[in-house]
């Protein structure tokens, strides 16, 4: 992977950065949606005042994944990205994948190649896919079945400083693709960080992994549904 663009702010997109740097030597970029979020704001205005986002630890044995860094670029706002990045990481929740992607220039979304989805639901990758593929006949979308671990803020002052306070030893992933080379790349990566991922057949596999899902069902959260 080339050249990343992390869309979100928060704390997983800031964990997941840092994970990219201490993996990649490739330019990182990150975009928020400042414009109209508070908190994006705010993370916005401290990453341009103290020039470096944190992650810190809260277990001995996560140490590894702490650092302080800086990225090449944050962007404000989604309409700002006006680069090319063979990689997209979609950190932000399930129910803006499609309408943030739609904000995306037509150039940037045609030189994209793979696009992976950190806390899908039930039939995001197929959402993506086919709103992307309209510009974009070649992508590949990997879908995880949740996030890593749990990463908060660890000062509500400090929006660019987070705390990861637990990590997963196991996820679940898959691609719309066979034999896919960036899950057998991203394999070798989380290995380093004691995480094994266990490849399922399709990405809607991986998205059925998702334990919210049985708490919170998705097909039967509707107006008629909460009617009753």
């Amino acid at each position: 992977m080339s050249k990343i663009l992390i869309i979100g702010t928060g704390p997983v997109a800031i964990q997941l950065a840092q994970l990219c740097r201490l993996t990649t030597e490739k330019e990182i970029d990150m975009v928020g949606r400042a414009s109209t979020s508070l908190k994006s704001k705010k993370l916005y205005q401290a990453y341009q005042n103290d020039n470096y986002f944190e992650v810190t630890t809260q277990n001995d044995a996560h140490k590894h994944m702490e650092g302080r860094f800086q990225i090449s670029h944050l962007y404000k706002d989604i309409e700002g990205v006006n680069g090319h990045y063979d990689t997209i990481i979609m950190a932000c929740t399930a129910d803006a994948y499609h309408s943030t992607l739609s904000q995306l220039s037509t150039t940037t979304l045609e030189k994209v190649k793979r696009i992976l989805l950190v806390s899908p639901t039930f039939g995001s990758q197929m959402i993506v896919e086919q709103y992307v593929t309209n510009f974009n006949k070649d992508l590949e979308v990997i879908s995880f079945s949740t996030y890593l671990g749990d990463t908060r803020l660890y000062d509500t002052e400090q929006p660019n400083h987070v705390v990861t306070t637990g990590l997963k030893t196991k996820l679940y992933v898959g691609s719309n693709r066979e034999h896919s080379a960036t899950i057998n790349y991203l394999t070798s990566v989380f290995k380093q960080f004691h995480i094994n991922l266990v490849d399922m057949p399709t990405a809607l596999h991986a998205e059925t992994r998702n334990s919210s899902l049985y708490v919170h069902p998705p097909l039967f959260m509707n107006d008629f549904s909460l009617k009753i």
